[in-house]
């Protein structure tokens, strides 16, 4: 199609990997519509992602760095193009007559992290950062990421699923495959997300959303989250993420009575202290408070029970012992659906041996190298390197008495979500 058909087709017909009517009919089903009403109608039109509207067009020139690297920046933008998120080119005067107005922002390459010559694109729209010299805003200057929440796998929040899940879980670290790129962006949004390219009067129209953007994480994450809560209320969990990173755990089935009461008890306690926190681009739920004053973080309500899939299709003896396998998250798509055996030996990365301990971890001796984990992101653990990082032995006493897992009804998805 020519690339101007092309871009007046996408203004009505947003590019994205997910079945709009499958998410509605999940969350219908699941009575999360309220939770999430704007869901739907974003991945019918694309999603407000806060872009002002653009008065006078503006291209400030991309970083050097991507000179650097051409090769890089051709595969990129290539790649791009192939999957139909760039529409172009065009000439300044004729995007100006598609879409009127418009301002671009530098491009540049930044490292993907533990993928050693992987870049991403990355726009600047900071740019320019000193507002008080320019007539120019820059895009991000008038977002408030405060306006886009979401959860958040904090280190703390982390730590104590881990701390109160029963002996034998297991864990899974999977990755959702490019998923900024799979949010379409509402086409009245586009003039502030057009890409400079490299020839001097030669741009693109962009179609979905962007790294580097302020609002970028929580437009994903508004998805991240309904996902979230679908494969919960289809019994599956516990999980948690960092945007596009989520870390399964499933427990033994005759573990599953005794973790299901606790978990409603959580869920009163959540309830009790006001349901939903949302604080800055942050939502949590508060727990109890620890000995230490701090309050219990988590990233769920709780208000959905796992179930026991270990019947509901076909999968290894191995894990049959479990509540669920991979093969029952495959309404999304996850780039590495294997779930890592952590107990009594697991693997965590990025993490702080002190805090562990500090939040009722014992006896755990470190067997990676010296020092290996001085200096290291807090915001960085489990998550981001497929590799993982040292290992400890977990020594936990528990109190809970095994109890026969019992299977309940399950809501099997009618129609893959992506």
């Amino acid at each position: 199609m020519e690339p101007s058909s092309a871009l007046r087709h996408r203004r009505h017909n947003p590019l994205t990997p997910y079945h709009p009517d499958a998410w509605l009919e999940q969350l219908k089903f699941f009575n999360l519509f309220e939770k999430y009403p704007n869901l739907y109608y974003s991945l019918v039109h694309g999603f407000n992602v806060g872009v002002p509207i653009i008065s006078q067009t503006y291209v400030p020139p991309n970083n050097p760095f991507i000179l650097k690297h051409p090769e890089v920046y051709n595969e990129i933008v290539e790649n791009e193009f192939q999957k139909k998120r760039y529409i172009g080119p065009f000439s300044q005067a004729k995007l100006e007559a598609l879409i009127g107005p418009f301002q671009s922002s530098p491009l540049s390459l930044v490292p993907k992290p533990g993928k050693p010559g992987k870049y991403h694109g990355v726009h600047d729209f900071s740019h320019p950062h000193s507002s008080g010299q320019s007539l120019i805003s820059s895009i991000n200057s008038v977002i408030d990421s405060h306006d886009f929440p979401c959860t958040w796998g904090t280190f703390s929040t982390v730590c104590l699923i881990i701390y109160c899940l029963p002996p034998g879980s297991q864990a899974s670290i999977q990755d959702v495959s490019e998923a900024y790129r799979t949010i379409p962006i509402d086409y009245r949004q586009w003039p502030g997300l057009v890409v400079h390219l490299r020839e001097e009067d030669s741009f693109t129209a962009n179609t979905c959303n962007s790294f580097g953007l302020t609002s970028a994480g929580g437009a994903h994450s508004l998805l991240a989250d309904a996902g979230s809560d679908i494969i919960h209320a289809n019994g599956i969990g516990p999980l948690s993420k960092w945007v596009d990173d989520h870390i399964f755990f499933h427990i033994p089935c005759h573990h599953l009575l005794a973790y299901n009461a606790q978990r409603k008890s959580w869920h009163q306690t959540v309830m009790d202290n006001g349901g939903q926190i949302h604080e800055g681009s942050r939502l949590w739920f508060r727990g109890n408070t620890m000995p230490d004053g701090r309050p219990e973080e988590f990233d769920e309500d709780m208000g959905f029970p796992l179930c026991d899939l270990s019947l509901s299709s076909p999968r290894s003896p191995a894990n049959a012992l479990f509540t669920y396998a991979d093969t029952d998250v495959d309404g999304l798509v996850f780039e590495s659906p294997v779930f890592r055996f952590f107990d009594p030996f697991f693997q965590l990365e990025h993490c702080d041996k002190n805090s562990l301990q500090q939040l009722g971890f014992v006896n755990i001796k470190f067997q990676g190298r010296s020092g290996l984990f001085s200096g290291l992101d807090r915001k960085n653990f489990l998550f981001g390197c497929p590799s993982f990082i040292g290992e400890f032995l977990w020594q936990r006493a528990s109190s809970k008495t095994d109890q026969k897992g019992k299977k309940p009804d399950f809501q099997a998805l009618r129609q893959p979500l992506i």
